[in-house]
Order: C-alpha cells, then sequence, then structure tokens
C-alpha cells in the first residue's frame, strides 16, 4: 500500500465477514491487506469493462455507416430481383 491511506469503516455481514477472515488467514496476510487487494482487482476489473465497452461502442459506431451502405444495396438487389420475377412471371 502507499503511505498516503484513508481509514474507512466498513459493514459486512457476519457470515462474510468470517468468510474473508477466513481467506486472509488462509492466505497468511492481513485483512487490511487482503481486503485492499480484492477492491483493487474489483476496480481494474470494472476499468477493463469499461474500457471493453467503448471500444465495442465506438467500433459498432464506425461500421454503422458500412452497415447501413451493405443494407441498402441488398434492398436495392432484391427489389429488383422482385421486378424482375414479376415482369417474367406477367409474360408467362
Amino acid at each position: 500500500m502507499t503511505d498516503k491511506v484513508e481509514e474507512v469503516l466498513l459493514r459486512l455481514p457476519k457470515h462474510f465477514f468470517h468468510e474473508v477472515c477466513g481467506i486472509a488467514e488462509y492466505e497468511e496476510i492481513e485483512l487490511t491487506d487482503f481486503i485492499y487487494q480484492a477492491t483493487k482487482n474489483y476496480v481494474e476489473q470494472k476499468k477493463e469493462i469499461f474500457i471493453l465497452h467503448e471500444q465495442m461502442q465506438k467500433g459498432y459506431q464506425e461500421m454503422a455507416p458500412i452497415n447501413l451502405k451493405i443494407c441498402s444495396e441488398a434492398f436495392l438487389a432484391e427489389e429488383e430481383a422482385n421486378h424482375t420475377a414479376n415482369r417474367s412471371m406477367s409474360e408467362v
């Protein structure tokens, strides 16, 4: 941990507190260090998820015009095929 720390009061259900204490004891680390590491890991994971979400959103926004163009081209091709099919049917 860093030299500058902030003291906090943490309220946990008793059964969960005992579970956390048991894990810290098993890992042979101080409870404070265990809670610090667990909190740090949680925050880092949330940051990674946020970054991934941002990247995915950017990718979808970049792909939107391309997808719209593909969709428009497919729609026009389908309309042309329907027109050709209808014209062929009327000639029969």
